[in-house]
């Protein structure tokens, strides 16, 4: 890339590759993959995706909003509504939000990428 580093990176929520990121490609955007977080969420919330207006919301502060304003009402909805305030895992996803959820990214550039998937069967088909 020229010395170049990229605008955007998508890694999964490993706290490693995390600080790795930060520390080599301080310029580069990082960005969490869509799908690492929608299975871990399916692992961490099983009990609570079987609640269809869970999911629904759930869904939609994922994919639904390009505006801070509406993803921060939403998440605080969801957490109320279903009562999360404890939950460890939604704190922790809560915390690196910036770093998924689509209204936080408008500004940087990652041709509508939203995972390490594409990469992944990209790799499978050039080898």
């Amino acid at each position: 890339m020229g010395h170049r580093q990229p605008k955007s990176i998508f890694t999964d929520q490993d706290q490693a590759m995390m600080k790795v990121v930060e520390i080599v490609l301080p310029e580069s955007s990082h960005r969490l993959c869509m799908w690492h977080i929608s299975n871990n969420a399916k692992q961490h919330l099983t009990s609570r995706f079987v609640n269809a207006e869970f999911k629904a919301q759930f869904n939609k502060c994922f994919y639904g909003f390009e505006s801070e304003t509406q993803f921060e009402s939403s998440w605080v909805t969801i957490i109320e509504n279903f009562e999360l305030q404890d939950h460890a895992w939604l704190k922790r996803l809560y915390e690196l939000h910036v770093k998924w959820c689509p209204a936080f990214s408008i500004d940087i550039f990652s041709a509508r990428i939203r995972s390490t998937q594409i990469s992944e069967s990209m790799n499978r088909i050039l080898h």
